[in-house]
């Protein structure tokens, strides 16, 4: 679980910017050019502390003036200066250099504090050259820190065509003046970060609270507020999103002030920080985040945990009734000596079974096998499932397996739920199975595939799969689920767990590693419309609200509640891309889940004739279409796959040609073949 940090010192993704020129000038003092200044003007608030009523004017503003005695000492480690004009002719030399063709070609044509009243503005940015070098900017950028207010406005409080803002010098060496996370030349422009004004007018860049409210000019902004009106809806007691936190509240829990539910897990952000449901009804487990759908990271969302009576805050505690895993854990047997691995396909490790080459059990890996991509440990327990060819000693070489470096790697265990038949076939149950695991490898993908079968261990047809890469792989345990709908008759559930190759032809090891699989039976469908509400809420549906049943939110003639039964998605036609849509394969017999099942034809196609036209063009005539559906012609260089479509028509009769205006030289094959209507 990620915490998001607002930060208190700089709030943007580079420091500072530092002037190059100076850099051999200032190695001897500290290069932190902050550290110069004295005691009392270093002062740096974040936040108003304990939230007291921020002074006229805001925070205390850093200082970037260097101090009389530190300027001298700078000074006294100079280069020599030349023209005696009180620059370094390193300094001015870089400026010499900078335009060969501006006519700046002399130590002399470079104005020094000792040629006044004479200077010069090579950068043209209303700053000398000679207050450049004494305060630290860039004497080569109209713009030293980047904040879309130029050097000279920034020193004497002006905007860019010098107009005079009212709110007094900014620092020209920090982007963020008063630390609001709101640029220095937005704030002075009234306009956000990326230069967009909203209508609130200019803010005050040397006070993070411009209208003296709590809430800093840059997160109200950003979040669509107004940082100059400190009362209603934009003030710190105003809710504009009716969720029953303040503006204050959202601020402080990183929550989204327009938004009554920040992270879409249907808990309001009110009732996560109280601690509460949506009913204000205290579930005795307290505050939950609203900014994280699963507080705990235990795959269940915050909402769903309390609807269930698990807690949302415990990784521990899942919702439902138990479905028992055997050795989820991967405990037994004892891998002995450590660092050993066990093969499942050994038929060592309880509940388990290969199905395509090989999977082990470890404690911790040795040798080569200790990288990177691999867990110093289990997340849970000593022990866990690994995809690595090198867990087991001695290693296994990659040519042992079917597929060698490209090979997949698969186990799986049935799920007996016989004893939960008549609640599953009452229907609207889910079925997740929770597990941790570790993928640090963009080049192996870990999936974890629920099938449901019947009492004869035939497939129901209703499968749902988790991929490692759906979310971002990191060098560390994480904790995901997945929820299946079984349909009636369900009475085992087979959990395929298996590592894939994704970029074919690279190493040839696995690092993808599992550990703590469980399993729980559960029913949540409050407005009793028969579609369970977890899957209503994964698929944008409102659990609260029985009529979107009979919606239809996609091309096909399914409503939700028959997309729901047949585990198809509500909002794609043809769920599993095969060209058919969904209605069209559950009405023919075929799997709208599997791609490699497809309707039958009507009836066989025939072709007639095939030759080339006079103009060069391949011309295929086929018999036997229905002239009320739709073909396509495919074209190969093979018979093992035709993968290029060359034209999808509708055929006028039973008997029609297709062409191919561009047939590519020398061998090639094509296919005619049904699509969906």
């Amino acid at each position: 679980m990620g915490f998001p940090v607002r930060p208190s010192s700089c709030p943007f993704s580079t420091p500072p910017k530092r002037n190059p020129l100076l850099d051999d000038l200032t190695q001897t003092l500290d290069t932190n050019v902050r550290s110069l200044r004295k005691p009392d003007e270093t002062t740096i608030h974040s936040n108003p502390p304990d939230h007291e009523a921020p002074e006229t004017g805001g925070h205390v503003i850093p200082s970037l003036r260097i101090p009389a005695a530190a300027r001298r000492g700078r000074a006294e480690i100079a280069a020599e200066d030349s023209d005696s004009d009180g620059l370094p002719d390193s300094f001015e030399q870089t400026i010499i250099d900078a335009d060969p063709g501006d006519g700046v070609t002399y130590l002399s044509h470079v104005a020094g504090p000792n040629d006044f009243p004479t200077t010069t503005d090579f950068d043209g940015d209303g700053l000398s050259d000679a207050d450049e070098y004494d305060g630290f900017t860039d004497p080569l950028d109209p713009d030293s820190d980047d904040d879309g207010l130029l050097d000279g406005p920034e020193v004497n409080g002006t905007d860019n065509v010098g107009s005079s803002h009212g709110f007094g010098p900014t620092d020209p060496l920090f982007e963020d003046s008063d630390f609001d996370m709101l640029l220095d030349g937005a704030e002075v422009a009234g306009t956000d970060n990326q230069g967009t004004s909203h209508g609130f007018g200019p803010t005050d860049p040397n006070s993070a609270f411009s209208d003296a409210d709590f809430l800093e000019d840059g997160w109200e902004i950003e979040n669509g507020l107004n940082p100059n009106s400190a009362t209603g809806d934009d003030g710190d007691e105003g809710d504009p999103d009716l969720d029953g936190l303040n503006n204050l509240g959202e601020f402080d829990n990183f929550s989204d002030p327009l938004n009554p539910d920040t992270d879409g897990d249907h808990l309001k952000d009110g009732p996560e920080v109280a601690g509460t449901d949506n009913s204000d009804v205290s579930h005795g487990f307290g505050p939950t985040l609203p900014w994280d759908p699963d507080s705990d990271d235990d795959g269940f969302g915050d909402w769903l945990e309390i609807a269930l009576t698990s807690d949302p805050n415990s990784a521990a505690s899942l919702p439902g009734t138990t479905v028992p895993f055997v050795n989820g854990g991967f405990e037994s047997p004892a891998v002995t000596p450590s660092g050993a691995g066990i093969s499942i396909s050994g038929g060592l490790v309880p509940g388990w079974s290969a199905v395509e080459n090989d999977m082990y059990v470890t404690d911790v890996f040795t040798g080569a096998a200790v990288s990177a991509g691999n867990p110093t440990a289990a997340n849970e327990g000593a022990q866990f499932a690994t995809a690595e060819r090198r867990a087991p000693d001695p290693d296994v070489d990659a040519t042992a397996y079917v597929g060698g470096i490209n090979a997949t790697m698969s186990m799986r265990q049935d799920l007996d739920v016989s004893s939960l038949a008549a609640e599953i076939d009452a229907g609207a149950r889910t079925i997740a199975v929770t597990f941790d695991f570790y993928d640090d490898d963009v080049y192996d993908n870990g999936i974890v595939r629920l099938e449901f079968l019947d009492a004869s261990d035939a497939s129901l047809g209703r499968q749902v799969s988790f991929r490692t890469d759906d979310v971002p792989e990191i060098a560390a345990w994480q904790t995901r689920s997945v929820s299946g709908y079984p349909p009636a008759s369900t009475r085992s559930v087979r959990v395929t767990v298996e590592v894939i190759k994704a970029v074919v032809n690279t190493t040839s090891v696995r690092n993808v590693h599992f550990d703590d699989f469980r399993a729980s039976l559960f029913h949540l469908d409050e407005d009793n419309d028969g579609m369970a509400d977890d899957w209503e809420i994964a698929n944008s549906l409102d659990p609260d609200d029985m009529t979107d049943a009979a919606g239809q939110d996609d091309a096909d003639t399914l409503g939700n509640l028959a997309e729901f039964e047949a585990g198809t998605n509500p909002f794609a036609a043809d769920t599993d891309g095969d060209g058919f849509n969904d209605d069209v394969e559950l009405a023919a017999g075929s799997d709208p889940l599997d791609p490699s099942s497809v309707p039958a034809l009507d009836s066989d196609l025939v072709v007639t004739a095939a030759a080339f036209d006079p103009e060069g063009d391949f011309v295929m005539t086929v018999s036997g279409l229905n002239p009320a559906r739709n073909y396509r012609l495919m074209r190969g260089t093979d018979l093992a796959g035709f993968l290029f479509e060359v034209a999808i028509k509708q055929p006028v009769s039973e008997t029609d040609s297709f062409t191919d205006a561009d047939p590519p030289a020398g061998k090639a094959f094509y296919r005619v073949e049904e699509v969906s209507p």
